[in-house]
């Protein structure tokens, strides 16, 4: 039915027929049953058609041990007290009806008489045989197989249930909150809903989808499963272990139509704030780097200057007729070499060095250049 092209006109012609109950006496002759496992937007897209408002849920439960009372006769030849046999089954299988059929019909073909005080080692030993060693091969009729493709086959949505139920796994329970992931997990099989939690639906469950499985599935569906689990091995602080450059770039494009984990969206994000971080480190190093360019520029100009204008000055020493006025614009030991603002702005400009203000520097050592040109003409 879920595949069914005119599936949104078929649960609205049912609603169309409860509404003409009212007026309409063939109407109310009409019942309609659907089986099956489907959340509502799978059977209908349109929510002002759906036939659900008009409807009342049902929560469907675990077999009690009063409800399933009815069995012990099959179980009378076999053991001598029924009913505690009985009650192991429902530890096992937490009242799943399928799984207490299959578990009692293997008591009973297995022919082995269950003395008293003898039947939790009796049914666990069934239980271990039969069902949970090469689970995949005894699994006839298909259930456990059904549950495994549930969790895994939409691609869109499986790495999230993974994740919750390896959440659900860790922690025993997690509270519920009727979500979309939380009710296709519920849909799976693998978890129910017990006094406003999520909790593992039983035991035969809850040892063939073990966390073992489940980290299992998780690294061969994700791309980035090493890294991750590097990560999550160094308690979230091995920053090497983030995704960086084209491998991001691949994680992104590949979780873009995904839900995933929160655990996912964690690693992914802190990748994303590392690359930002990085680019960020780069960007300010290269500006740094930058400047320091320029004040070495200047501090080369300065050094060219100050090799001219001591060539000058041997020139004028052995040329007496080239002698300045007394008051002379180069320095010999503690006098100035430059014109007294030029000394001055190259003053700053070391000054400006010392402080680490590179900006500053190579717009002092700028300026204090433009005086060269004064001293040439002299």
């Amino acid at each position: 039915m879920i595949k069914f092209p005119f599936k949104d006109d078929f649960f609205g012609f049912i609603r169309n027929w409860h509404e003409e109950q009212a007026v309409n006496c063939v109407a109310r002759r009409l019942t309609f049953v659907c089986l099956g496992v489907a959340a509502p937007y799978d059977l209908i897209a349109d929510k002002h058609r759906t036939p659900f408002g008009i409807g009342r849920a049902i929560a469907l439960e675990g077999f009690q041990l009063s409800e399933i009372s009815p069995l012990l006769p099959g179980l009378t030849e076999i053991a001598s007290n029924p009913q505690a046999v009985l009650q192991e089954v429902l530890a096992w299988t937490s009242g799943q009806p399928f799984l207490i059929q299959k578990l009692c019909s293997l008591i009973v073909d297995a022919a082995q008489f269950i003395p008293a005080q003898q039947e939790t080692e009796a049914v666990a030993a069934i239980v271990r045989s039969q069902i949970l060693q090469h689970w995949e091969d005894h699994d006839h009729p298909e259930h456990l197989k059904t549950i495994r493709d549930r969790l895994l086959w939409d691609e869109k949505h499986n790495i999230q249930l993974l994740g919750l139920y390896q959440q659900i796994l860790e922690q025993q329970s997690i509270p519920a909150d009727n979500s979309n992931a939380q009710l296709l997990l519920r849909l799976s099989g693998v978890a129910v809903r017990r006094s406003g939690c999520l909790c593992p639906y039983n035991q035969i469950y809850q040892t063939i989808f073990d966390l073992r499985w489940v980290k299992q599935e998780l690294d061969r569906l994700r791309p980035y499963a090493h890294a991750l689990n590097a990560w999550l091995a160094s308690e979230r602080r091995d920053q090497s272990a983030l995704l960086q450059g084209e491998a991001l770039q691949q994680a992104l494009a590949w979780a873009n139509d995904k839900a995933l984990s929160l655990v996912d969206q964690q690693f992914l994000a802190a990748s994303q704030r590392s690359l930002a971080l990085h680019q960020s480190l780069r960007r300010q190093r290269r500006r740094i780097l930058q400047t320091l360019g320029v004040v070495l520029a200047g501090l080369a100009g300065l050094a060219s200057t100050t090799g001219w204008v001591m060539g000058l000055r041997l020139r004028i020493s052995s040329n007496p007729a080239l002698s300045p006025a007394p008051t002379d614009y180069f320095s010999v030991g503690e006098r100035l070499m430059l014109p007294d603002a030029a000394s001055a702005i190259k003053k700053a400009g070391v000054a400006a060095i010392a402080k680490a203000d590179y900006r500053q520097a190579a717009h002092d050592f700028a300026i204090a250049l433009k005086t060269i040109p004064m001293i040439q003409k002299a």
